[in-house]
């Protein structure tokens, strides 16, 4: 019996909409896992970056060394995806930055998405952090204590290192990789579809006149 034209299209329409649904699923899938491990990752590797480069900085500037502090923050634009980095002093104003145009200015001025993260570091004094809503960039602050002043028993003069690492690069490299992962098990899938379909357009037979001897 040969099917008709209508229903070996909804056949094949049915069956593509199921291949390109499961790929579809499988890709969101892999996508959350994939963009969840790599904002871990990034945290974690910008916050230990913080936590190292902040004690030697305040030595640095308690020191009075700027050039050295200034050193510091210039290295840091060797690190991979970090689009800057800047150190704000108790007045929250930017006295070093990857970004020369930045210096001198309030942080408000300078990083205004900052200001709630660096409050949050000046005070709990320990390194914060925080992805922007589109998820895109990540921000970490971490305190960089000086001396205390004569008469204080504890600093209260609070510097603090900022920075902003660029998420969305590593996510689009590896939405690209998962989407041609699935691409390799989708395509295959729907060509089956169609060989499902051109199968059942050449029909078959669905009896036989055939007797047992």
């Amino acid at each position: 019996m040969r099917l008709s034209p209508s229903l070996r299209k909804s056949i094949l329409l049915s069956l593509a909409v199921l291949a390109i649904a499961l790929t579809g699923m499988e890709i969101a899938r892999d996508r959350a896992a994939s963009f969840r491990n790599l904002e871990e990752s990034s945290i974690d590797r910008a916050v230990a970056l913080s936590r190292i480069v902040a004690p030697t900085l305040g030595r640095d500037l308690d020191e009075g060394n700027a050039p050295a502090a200034e050193e510091q923050v210039a290295r840091l634009r060797l690190m991979p995806d970090l689009v800057l980095a800047l150190v704000c002093d108790a007045d929250d104003r930017v006295v070093h930055a990857t970004d020369e145009k930045l210096r001198d200015l309030e942080l408000n001025a300078a990083r205004p998405a900052a200001a709630s993260l660096v409050g949050r570091v000046r005070t709990s004094l320990v390194a914060q952090w925080e992805i922007a809503r589109d998820g895109a960039t990540l921000r970490v602050a971490a305190p960089t204590l000086v001396e205390a002043l004569p008469g204080e028993l504890h600093p209260s003069r609070v510097l603090v290192l900022y920075t902003e690492t660029d998420l969305a690069q590593v996510k689009a490299k590896a939405l690209a990789e998962i989407v041609e992962r699935a691409a390799l098990v989708g395509v295959p899938l729907l060509l089956a579809c169609l060989l499902v379909w051109r199968a059942t357009a050449r029909g078959s037979p669905v009896g036989s006149t055939g007797r047992f001897s």
